[in-house]
């Protein structure tokens, strides 16, 4: 094999052919004659229109379509064996004649400057597909409508180190897309010397190039603003953007080498880390870090890059001819270029049993990127394998000579929601990252593609069992798109992943994936992304297409359109917005939105309303709108308050709770720690993971103004950054309503009062609501209420714990609960506060009372008071603020929230003056004024306390008069009985003790002083 056919051996075998492929497995390929185009093999006319993105029809766009035969590959791509053209019109009308029939066909829309060699405008980039696309206008895309994108030109070269100028082949890569936008034959009597290629201005490319006798080359391009030649040229038809891509084919060999050792045991160069086999293969990385399972390097790439150079070196036992000798090692070529030349190294091995403590699981694994340079030089790079996840198997390269490599592999088994429809042929993705190494210390992250042929299930790579950051995309010819991560526990714990696949519809996430399918019920339109029309309510010269149900929606003709914005509106009117979708990037989105409202309140508590949205499949596209109608009626949002609205729950693919507001915290920088989709855009999902108050007009949605309420049209518009499982939660109040309440059929007071505000016993209850969302420990918040029925206007309080849906319920009662008892008080109404998700230590609750009501009741503004009850009616520190506007207000503190009274209660008559003779001593009246009415009072005998002996009896005084306290059995004095004698002898005498005592003090006091100076002596 000679060194000018590496490139294409190794790309043609496996990239171009799996890449080009890959696109139109996503769309079944029904045969067109079935569907009501020609028979196979016979010639067709392909027709349709061109558009400019403001929606004008353009004339002289050149449409051409290349006819692919893809049987007769035999080396590179397959060869293109018809080239038809026709220009559009000035109705933009076109109309290609006489194609081949039978074939794949490459569509080209370019509209040419007037030098023929540069493009201002292009149609949208497609692989190329099969002829029942080209011959049908229902699944296909003929008779479509086409819409130019701007264009950008590379001129393209290849020179070698003398500066001269080299034959070469390419292939342009859209670095989003992951396929060739436009690639030339590799055939070597058809390779140029340079070339002038027309991409998409908006997008980012890698050129590939394939020069003779040389590998390949990459350039990659991310920003052809700078390149314009003509200013203003995005408002300039006739501007076009140049850039010159020249690169130099210099090659130099690069040795990398290194030792091989586990996790589990033995160290570098040393020979306790020897292996019973080892391996090492070289995948070639192309454009987008897109790695494909045969695209192998040939082994030995040394005796190619040098003149009877040396072969590759895999040693598992040991390092002959080194000293000392160490442990397993390896050593291979691989060929240096200017650009850098990126290969994944696998590495795989079996540990000796003797030093392996798992005999189940003998087979390691590594990844290893590496880049080649000129001038580099050679790499030393040691290697760690650990432990391969799966069941024990080989792996087989084809057109190359690398033998079967031994180790563990994980399985993909698919199984389908249809019994009627197979799996079919599907392709895979796996996302992973490499180990980190010297030539890219922060690691990469590659895209594995493999594809099955007709098969359930497919063996994937191998993986090391630390592997954490695992993801799988499934594409099937089919079903819908999948995508799954595959986490560490579950990739240790089985040897075969099971994964169902779905039909591509609108789903019920409540119903499941493949259930619930609500394809009759949503509408899909197409519109231009533009500042102007990616608003909630586009202007009708905004609409591309639009399809009556997703049962009708062709989504190949919603690729036609590029960068688009696509809208599903479902018949209850839930409308979801994707902002400039690629379409062909990602294929049409796979959504599941709620056909109805997720509310956990009760009926009648009010108004908040959760709606789940998501999508399982790849997406491609800037942000999204989301629009949730909603009713003003009675017992709905009232749309004249405040609406706040909050993402306070997160969800995976099968909709299991991953994020939780109230338990996890609003910390979107943690939530993209633990899941990567929302890394991005941290701060628009912490900013919508909080209260975020909904505008009442319009200006523009953005990352800080998340949230508009049309009061016309009756919709909330949420932005969110993409559309993953998130279950949006509107917050507001209701309108008044009648609501059903237990109460008594009696009078709501004592003396038969009224309950309400005209004072009927009975009247019918009234109720709203105010759904505060998130509230954090310590954040004050307040409820003011508008309705009228409602005696309280406000409630006020501090959150004392956080909380993810708070809500208060404020009803008006028709009468007394009948559970509860009669206040005893006059009732001018009874009301119930529900909290819920809600603490707070205390509140303030401001109400009001008609003063006809207090004016009736004789009522003064002092004598109203609020009640609560709990087990009895407490009455609570009520103040009087004022009165106006025919009802006065007042103010209370409740130490919580339960049933409250309002009551009023009328002061005591006053007493009449008194009168001296009326026979009733009342008043200021004394004896000494009016002894006809009052009488002296006798007088006393004793004073209260004073205590006598009476004979043998101890008496106290009580009232003035002496009470017999105690009979003393062994006599009294001085008011007490005497103690019993134990000699029987008379009582003692305790004024003589006191005189013996003090005597005998004194004596002790004299000793002590006569004592003292001979003890100084």
């Amino acid at each position: 094999m000679g060194l000018g056919r590496l490139g294409t051996v190794a790309f043609s075998a496996s990239a171009l052919t799996l890449i080009l492929v890959t696109l139109f497995l996503l769309f079944p390929a029904h045969p067109a004659a079935a569907q009501g185009g020609p028979p196979p093999s016979v010639n067709f006319s392909f027709h349709g229109y061109v558009k400019l993105p403001n929606g004008s029809f353009v004339g002289g766009v050149n449409v051409t379509v290349e006819v692919i035969n893809f049987s007769a590959i035999v080396q590179g791509p397959p060869p293109v064996v018809q080239v038809a053209s026709n220009l559009s019109g000035p109705d933009g009308f076109f109309n290609v004649t006489a194609l081949l029939g039978g074939q794949n066909y490459n569509l080209k829309i370019k509209k040419y400057n007037t030098t023929i060699t540069t493009v201002s405008w292009m149609g949208p980039d497609l692989p190329p597909f099969p002829e029942f696309f080209f011959t049908n206008s229902q699944m296909g895309i003929l008779n479509s409508t086409f819409i130019l994108q701007r264009a950008g030109n590379l001129n393209i070269s290849v020179i070698n180190a003398s500066g001269q100028h080299v034959n070469f082949s390419y292939s342009i890569i859209d670095k989003r897309l992951g396929f060739p936008l436009e690639t030339s034959e590799f055939n070597d009597s058809k390779n140029v010397v340079s070339k002038v290629v027309a991409v998409p201005y908006a997008r980012n490319f890698t050129v590939q190039f394939f020069p003779y006798q040389s590998p390949p080359l990459e350039f990659t391009i991310t920003n052809l603003s700078s390149y314009n030649l003509s200013p203003e040229c995005l408002n300039n038809d006739t501007c076009y953007y140049f850039a010159d891509v020249q690169v130099n084919n210099s090659m130099t060999p690069v040795f990398v080498y290194g030792y091989v050792n586990t996790t589990d045991f033995g160290g570098m160069n040393q020979t306790s880390s020897n292996f019973t086999n080892l391996s090492v293969a070289a995948y070639l990385v192309f454009a987008g870090e897109n790695i494909f399972a045969e695209a192998t390097l040939p082994p030995n790439m040394g005796q190619f890059l040098i003149f009877n150079g040396p072969k590759d070196t895999v040693n598992a036992t040991g390092t002959p001819g080194l000293t000392p000798e160490g442990g397993a090692f390896y050593n291979i070529t691989l060929p240096g270029t200017t650009t850098g030349f990126e290969v994944m190294l696998l590495f795989t091995g079996t540990g000796r049993s003797a030093q392996n403590s798992n005999a189940q699981n003998r087979a390691y694994v590594a990844f290893q990127n590496v880049t080649a340079r000129v001038g580099q030089g050679n790499i030393p790079l040691n290697v760690t394998l650990a432990r391969s996840a799966g069941a024990p198997a080989s792996l087989t390269f084809t057109n190359t000579q690398i033998p079967s490599m031994y180790t563990n592999v994980t399985t993909i088994a698919l199984s389908t929601t249809d019994s009627n429809a197979p799996v079919g042929q599907a392709f895979f993705e796996a996302r992973f990252t490499t180990n980190r190494n010297p030539t890219a210390p922060s690691g990469r992250q590659y895209r594995w593609f493999l594809q099955t042929s007709q098969q359930t299930s497919l063996s994937l790579f191998p993986f090391p069992n630390t592997t954490t950051d695992l993801r799988l995309q499934i594409f099937s010819s089919n079903f819908a798109p999948l995508k799954k991560d595959v986490s560490n526990a579950l990739l240790n714990s089985n040897n075969t992943l099971n994964y169902s696949l779905f039909q591509m519809d609108i789903r019920d996430p409540e119903q499941g994936a493949g259930t619930g399918g609500l394809k009759s019920q949503v509408r899909m339109d197409f519109y231009t992304s533009s500042a102007a029309c990616d608003v909630p309510t586009p202007a009708s010269n905004c609409s591309l297409a639009g399809f009556g149900n997703a049962g009708e929606f062709n989504p190949m003709k919603a690729m036609l359109g590029g960068a688009v914005s696509m809208r599903m509106t479902q018949s209850s009117g839930v409308t979801v917005h994707y902002v400039n979708v690629d379409m062909m990037a990602s294929g049409p989105p796979d959504a599941a939105m709620d056909t109805e409202t997720n509310d956990n309140k009760t009926s009648g508590t009010g108004f908040g309303e959760i709606w789940k949205f998501g999508s399982s499949g790849p997406t491609v596209y800037d942000y999204v709108l989301v629009g949730i109608p909603y009713s003003d009626q009675p017992g709905d949002l009232d749309e004249n308050q405040t609406v706040n609205i909050s993402v306070p729950a997160f969800y995976d693919n099968d909709w299991a709770v991953i994020w939780n507001v109230t338990a996890n915290s609003s910390n979107a920088t943690a939530l993209g720690a633990n899941y990567s989709d929302y890394a991005a855009k941290a701060g628009e999902w912490t900013t919508l993971m909080g209260n975020n108050t909904c505008a009442t007009t319009l200006t523009v949605l953005n990352a800080t103004q998340v949230c508009f309420i049309n009061r016309t049209t009756n919709m909330i518009w949420l932005r969110i950054p993409h559309f993953s499982g998130t279950a949006p939660a509107i917050a507001g109040s209701t309108v008044a309503t009648p609501a059903t309440t237990s109460s008594s059929s009696g009078s709501s007071s004592s003396s038969g009062g009224g309950g309400g505000g005209g004072g009927a016993p009975v009247s019918p209850p009234v109720q709203v609501t105010k759904i505060f969302g998130l509230l954090a420990a310590g954040q004050a918040e307040s409820f003011t209420i508008t309705e009228e029925r409602i005696a309280v206007s406000e409630v006020r309080f501090t959150a004392s714990a956080a909380s993810g849906n708070a809500r208060i319920a404020v009803q008006k009662l028709g009468a007394r609960p009948a559970a509860l008892p009669e206040p005893g008080k006059e009732i001018f109404q009874y009301v119930e506060i529900t909290p819920t998700d809600l603490q707070a230590a205390q509140a303030t609750i401001t109400f009001r009372v008609n003063e006809t009501w207090l004016q009736e009741q004789a009522i003064p503004p002092e004598g109203v008071a609020l009640l609560r009850y709990t087990t009895q009616w407490d009455t609570l520190e009520t103040a009087y603020l004022g009165t106006g506007s025919g009802v006065a207000r007042f103010q209370a503190v409740t130490p919580g929230f339960s049933t409250f009274a309002i009551s009023g209660e009328t002061p005591a008559a006053a007493a009449p003056p008194a009168a001296c003779g009326d026979g009733t001593c009342a008043g200021d009246e004394t004896p000494e004024s009016c002894p006809a009415d009052c009488t002296a009072p006798p007088a006393l005998e004793c004073s209260s306390g004073d205590l006598r002996c009476a004979g043998d009896q101890a008496q106290r005084c009580e009232q003035g008069d002496w009470v017999t306290a105690e009979a003393c059995s062994n006599g009294c004095a001085g008011g007490y009985c005497l103690p019993e004698s134990p000699l029987q002898g008379p009582a003692p005498n305790y004024a003589l003790w006191w005189v013996v005592g003090l005597a005998a003090v004194i004596v002790v006091l004299v000793l002590g002083y006569i004592l003292l100076p001979e003890k100084k002596k």
